[in-house]
């Protein structure tokens, strides 16, 4: 009995043992449940304190991409499978939305891309079609807004590419295919560089086989396209170096002088000239041809370098010499006395040149009197300039009075230049030139700029002591930067200027005969006239005058606020004048006035005005761009505000339209106060039959008031329409619709117009 209650138990143990195996096994299990939109992925069991694997299988969803487990159910926060397991455990799937892009051309479908919502699409390769070049990726099949590879994606897109038709351009020369370009629509094809031909030089390229008419290479090309070379005879040009090495040839055509070449560089010393014998005996005028095969040998001078006021002063020795600043020359107030001619070199380095005198009474006059040579990098700083001249011919300016050579890359500040122009005579003419930087220009002044005062007194009286009357004439051509531009190229420059003038004339009666007395002040705030080139220029300016009259004479003033006038072959094109044109002559016969040109009659194109006119008296021919013109100009804005008392011929842009006359493209807003008028109108005052105007516009917001009554106005004239200030100078209205150049001008939605140089 004892043995089987003894084995009674042991089972009783054994089995106890058991469940507690299985109790034990059981809570060291977990299941962990993935969870794909709500409904069961996949389950696993996973011993407590262990972790769990990753699906090998991830979960698929129609238009999205899956991304990860998470552990909360808003799918927030991305499950770490590093994490033991503890408990029970539900993961969920996040996905990610794909979006398609499809890059499209025409109608055809390059190729789609899906990508995940708000991340970037990746930019595929430029698609290539035969006769096009690729310009890029739009969103619309207008192409006016370009796809930004930076946006996120959030929706389904499709991209457009952009393609412009390429044109092939080819280059014959004696009947053979000398180059090939290809060129988008409407662009401009490239001169390819000239053929080296024995014999012979390329002359130029024609549009014809028969080589009649010549290849303009501003002309937009929109066809495929062939240029003929025409070829000219020619001999051959040798350039040796020091010892008489060849070290280029060129050809050059037969019966044409050769033209100078880019001086080839030595360290501290300059190319004097060209020579035809190696002895250097013998210069070379490039003005003449030479015969075939002949050497040119170079003859150099050393460079003088100047570090005193003394060395400085030493070029009036040696006016054909090259020389450099080597710091800055403070003259201390001295008298400088002017370098009467200089055909040399004088290069500032940078450094200046500053605190002179010039008092002068001679005919040509300034810093270097007349110049020859080239003048370039130099700092001016505090000169005074009084000259009192009673000749009969003056050409003058603070830096230089007659320029034939080059003026570049130079500055000339806080200068003061004052004038006493007087001439008494029985008879005859004198001639006034003067500039605040130069007085007279057949040369070059390139990046140059200038700021400061110009005071000018023109004085003229013509007297008789005979039996017969007797006429004597007095001009003065007064001009912010330059006097007279003849013929001349100013590029790049700008003028900060004051100036001021006062006009008497006067007329005396002896014996039997009269006097007469005429007197003309003619003042441009940049130019007083111009017959050659202005590009890229500006002026900021303030003009006062005042004058008198007595006896027998006559007073006649004209004012341009960037050029009085602009003659016969002068060129103005994206330049710009800013100021106050203020008239306080008591008595003068006629008075002429323009916010930008008084009187064109040549070209100008791409430029602007913002101008305040005030007469006084009578005035004949305002306007705010022009007083009168009888030729070109396009692509100009005026901002004007103009008060007159008594007027003939004034209008916002042009005062007086001759015959011949074309105003194209152009843009006016102005304010007008008058007394009384005649002729007067908000875009042009007269336009004489002939005068023609296209595509251009006025303003809606421009007022014309006579006192205090504000006159209704309506253009007359074909060609001239009214818009919304908020249009007038929009994308919309000058790109589109008259055709601005776009690479030329600046528009911020707002303001005016700048030119895209001034930034």
């Amino acid at each position: 009995m004892a043995k089987k209650n003894v084995l009674l138990k042991g089972i009783a143990v054994l089995a106890l043992m058991i469940c507690a195996l299985i109790c034990v096994s059981c809570a060291a299990k977990c299941k962990v449940d993935f969870i794909v939109d709500g409904e069961s992925f996949t389950s696993v069991m996973v011993e407590s304190g262990k972790t769990v694997n990753c699906p090998l299988e991830n979960p698929e969803k129609e238009g999205y991409v899956f991304k990860c487990w998470c552990y909360d159910e808003e799918c927030l926060n991305e499950y770490d499978f590093s994490t033991t397991i503890t408990k029970a455990t539900t993961l969920y799937a996040r996905f990610a939305e794909l979006f398609t892009v499809s890059f499209v051309y025409g109608e055809g479908t390059l190729l789609s891309e899906e990508v995940e919502y708000d991340t970037l699409c990746e930019m595929p390769e430029n698609p290539q079609v035969e006769g096009f070049i690729f310009k890029g990726w739009y969103l619309d099949d207008d192409f006016t807004v370009e796809f930004d590879f930076s946006s996120p994606i959030t929706e389904d897109l499709t991209v457009y590419a952009r393609f412009e038709v390429l044109h092939m351009v080819t280059f014959v020369i004696d009947g053979e295919e000398y180059a090939c370009q290809e060129v988008e629509d409407g662009e401009l094809a490239t001169e390819p560089e000239k053929p080296i031909i024995d014999g012979y030089v390329l002359k130029k390229w024609c549009q014809d086989e028969a080589m009649e008419f010549e290849f303009d290479f501003e002309t937009p090309i929109f066809e495929d396209t062939t240029i003929y070379g025409f070829l000219a005879e020619a001999y051959k040009v040798n350039y040796a170096d020091e010892g008489g090495n060849i070290t280029f040839s060129e050809n050059v055509e037969k019966g044409v002088a050769p033209q100078r070449p880019s001086d080839p560089e030595k360290e501290d010393y300059k190319l004097s000239g060209w020579y035809l014998d190696a002895e250097l005996t013998n210069r070379f005028n490039f003005d003449y041809e030479i015969e075939d095969g002949t050497i040119l040998y170079p003859k150099y001078e050393k460079i003088i370098v100047i570090y005193t006021a003394d060395s400085l002063k030493e070029i009036a020795n040696k006016p054909n010499g090259y020389f450099r600043l080597g710091c800055d020359i403070n003259l201390m107030g001295e008298a400088w006395t002017p370098i009467v001619e200089f055909s040399g070199e004088l290069d500032g380095n940078g450094y200046k040149i500053e605190y002179f005198t010039i008092t002068t009474d001679a005919g040509i006059s300034g810093f270097i009197a007349t110049n020859n040579g080239i003048i370039k990098n130099i700092v001016f700083e505090d000169i005074v300039l009084n000259e009192t001249y009673s000749g009969d011919t003056l050409w003058s300016g603070t830096i230089v009075g007659l320029n034939n050579g080059v003026v570049e890359n130079c500055t000339l500040e806080n200068y003061v230049s004052s004038y006493v122009a007087s001439r008494t005579s029985n008879g005859g003419s004198a001639t006034y030139v003067i500039g605040g930087f130069v007085g007279l220009n057949y040369g070059t002044v390139k990046e140059c700029s200038i700021s400061g005062e110009l005071h000018v007194n023109h004085v003229g009286h013509c007297y008789q002591t005979g039996y017969y009357d007797c006429y004597y004439s007095s001009y003065s051509h007064i001009g912010g930067m330059l006097g007279v531009n003849e013929g001349g190229s100013v590029i790049g420059c700008y003028a900060n200027v004051k100036i001021a003038t006062h006009s008497k004339f006067t007329g005396g009666r002896y014996s039997w005969g009269n006097g007469h007395s005429n007197g003309y002040t003619n003042i441009g705030g940049f130019v007083a006239q111009n017959t050659g080139l202005i590009d890229e220029c500006g002026v900021d300016y303030s003009i006062a005058t005042t004058g008198t009259m007595d006896g027998y004479s006559t007073f006649t003033l004209c004012i341009g606020g960037f050029v009085r006038i602009n003659s016969e072959g002068g060129q103005i094109a994206k330049s710009f004048s800013r100021g106050t044109i203020t008239e306080n002559c008591t008595s003068a016969t006629e008075k002429h006035i323009g916010g930008f040109v008084q009187n064109n009659q040549e070209m100008i194109k791409d430029c602007y005005s913002q101008a305040e006119i005030t007469t006084c008296q009578t005035a004949t021919c305002i306007g705010g761009f022009v007083g009168n013109s009888c030729k070109t100009i396009t692509s100009c804005y005026s901002v004007a505000k103009i008060n007159v008392a008594t007027v003939n011929n004034i209008g916002g842009f042009l005062g007086y339209a001759a015959t011949n006359s074309t105003i194209n493209a152009c843009v006016s807003s102005a304010e007008i106060y008058y007394t009384s008028a005649s002729c007067i109108n908000v875009f042009a005052g007269k336009t004489e039959s002939g005068g023609w105007y296209e595509k251009s516009l006025y303003d809606l917001a421009s007022v014309i008031m006579q006192g205090e009554i504000a006159i209704e106005y309506a253009e007359s004239f074909s060609g001239i329409l009214g818009k919304e200030t908020s249009e007038l100078f929009s994308e919309e209205t000058l790109f589109d619709e008259l055709f601005w150049n776009v690479k030329i001008w600046n528009l911020d939605g707002e303001n005016a117009p700048t030119l895209k140089w001034e930034e």
